[in-house]
């Protein structure tokens, strides 16, 4: 969405003389964004990163997300924080557990790796499925819980022994304007004697994920309202793991209708005519000795795939 206004230069000049219409649309809660930032202008963002060292892209979201969040909590929670209510129900003394949870850090998980149904142990990576699927998924899943409920006690539940595989759902009870949806790109087989807090998947998932240019989440709503939204970013990797390789990202032209690649400040440009396929295959040109133009012949790990996804909202 930013993208829309920073990297075209035409848009921006008119908005800077005065033309607040050039950034109607999907940008509109720029303005409340830009407002936000300027509330504490003497913020160091560069004192906390390490130069000259491969991070991950879906914590540096995550990171800004925080700062801007301390900044002005009320704007950033409606631009950005989807609100969750979640609800699972014990098998043995039938008390449903309703809580509501806000995803402050700004960005939704949706996990491509394969599950066993009841085990819950990541058995492999991705199937590559359409996003949806993985959606689907994500709002309907299992967890492993534990009941609390005096009518658990006294019925004879498993006291404190946490239930596995139970049905799980979420259901949003606040839907932001901008949805950040990270999709995973790395798995590692769930190893029962690991501190999993200090774990760190090695794997990547190279399978293609297809997803579509608008993403329709009223039927996972509590309230069954029409929540539709529209693609506006893709931040692609490429490399044989994430701890190694290059990020670069494509975004919706400033016409609102065709797309184009984004390569550090160096590129822009269109490599699939501005089609859609620019936010599926982004693609990028040679920038440096190690990194070569891409075709549809190189392995997977010399492609890029997507990993964050970014929707803004379509007011109805």
């Amino acid at each position: 969405m930013l993208a829309q206004i920073y990297w075209d230069n035409k848009a921006y000049k008119q908005a800077s003389h005065g033309h607040q219409d050039a950034l109607l649309g999907p940008t509109v809660p720029l303005r409340d964004f830009n407002r936000a930032c300027k509330s504490n202008p003497n913020l160091r963002l560069e004192d906390d990163f390490a130069f000259g060292s491969q991070a991950d892209a879906a914590e540096f979201v995550a990171y800004l997300m925080e700062k801007v969040r301390e900044m002005d909590a009320a704007t950033f929670d409606t631009m950005f924080v989807l609100e969750e209510e979640n609800s699972w129900t014990c098998q043995y003394c039938s008390t449903t557990h309703t809580k509501r949870e806000p995803l402050v850090e700004g960005l939704v998980h949706v996990d491509t790796s394969q599950f066993e149904d009841e085990t819950l142990e990541k058995e492999g990576p991705s199937e590559g499925l359409p996003l949806t699927t993985y959606i689907g998924r994500y709002f309907n899943t299992r967890q492993e819980m534990k009941c609390d409920s005096a009518q658990c006690k006294d019925s004879g539940g498993p006291g404190d022994q946490f239930i596995k595989g139970l049905p799980y759902t979420k259901r949003i009870a606040r839907a932001p304007n901008v949805l950040a949806i990270k999709m995973q790109r790395a798995w590692s087989k769930y190893d029962p004697g690991k501190d999993l807090s200090k774990a760190r998947p090695r794997n990547k998932i190279f399978e293609r994920i297809d997803f579509e240019e608008y993403l329709s989440l009223g039927q996972y709503t509590t309230n069954g309202e029409t929540v539709l939204y529209r693609l506006e970013g893709v931040v692609a990797h490429q490399g044989p793991s994430l701890d190694s390789g290059h990020y670069i990202s494509a975004v919706r032209a400033f016409d609102g209708h065709e797309f184009q690649s984004l390569n550090d400040s160096k590129f822009l440009r269109r490599h699939w005519n501005g089609t859609m396929e620019e936010m599926r295959s982004p693609a990028s040109e040679r920038t440096h000795a190690d990194f070569r133009n891409l075709d549809f012949d190189a392995s997977p790990d010399m492609c890029f795939q997507p990993y964050i996804l970014i929707y803004s909202r379509v007011i109805l």
